[in-house]
């Protein structure tokens, strides 16, 4: 099987994620911790059963429980 196109910039969806990037989604999740979003490992077994099952879930619906709230909180990335 090929690997989908890659846009220059943006990282490989095939691949996991870096140890600078594990950090910093950790960082920006346990930033929300208090306010009911998810921690790292709920949401590695969250995408696992999203992954497995057998209907095709909407961001706008998965985003709302990783989050633990109606929209995503603003924040930055970089």
């Amino acid at each position: 099987m090929d690997s989908p196109a890659r846009i220059p910039g943006q990282p490989a969806l095939d691949q996991p994620l870096t140890d600078s990037e594990y950090a910093r989604l950790t960082t920006i999740l346990d930033h929300f911790r208090s306010e009911d979003a998810m921690n790292v490992e709920e949401m590695d077994g969250f995408f696992a059963a999203l992954i497995c099952g057998p209907v095709t879930v909407p961001p706008s619906v998965y985003l709302k429980e990783i989050w633990g709230r109606n929209e995503a909180p603003l924040i930055s990335l970089l």
